[in-house]
């Protein structure tokens, strides 16, 4: 593995901190959709977070490889199975490394599957 576990502890302990941050989404089961206005302030507390612009940053800062691998530990975390770790590289790398920081910040639960998926990592 190419990234440092250090790294991914540190992007893990933003991602934690960020979320807790935020007001936890709420349930849709017995709820009215949210209008796009709700939805775009939501949206707007998430990037006026300075948190969100250090997660962005530590993310984007990676090279390719270490985005793929990121994507691929917190896959793990969030219990997807069925390959190994480098096929599932192999599989992140087809993917556009620069969206990995928007893809992985839209994830509430980053930091804590980050974590979990890197434990599953010899």
């Amino acid at each position: 593995m190419t990234i440092s576990p250090n790294v991914v502890h540190k992007i893990a302990g933003v991602a934690i901190e960020l979320y807790e941050d935020l007001e936890p989404p709420s349930s849709s089961e017995g709820m009215k959709m949210k209008t796009a206005d709700e939805r775009m302030e939501e949206l707007g507390e998430f990037y006026d977070n300075p948190l969100s612009w250090k997660l962005e940053g530590f993310i984007n800062i990676l090279s390719d490889q270490e985005k793929a691998e990121l994507s691929v530990l917190y896959w793990l975390g969030s219990g997807r199975k069925g390959r190994t770790f480098d096929e599932w590289v192999a599989y992140a790398k087809g993917f556009d490394p620069s969206g990995t920081a928007d893809y992985l910040m839209s994830k509430r639960t980053l930091g804590e599957d980050l974590l979990k998926g890197l434990e599953m990592v010899p």
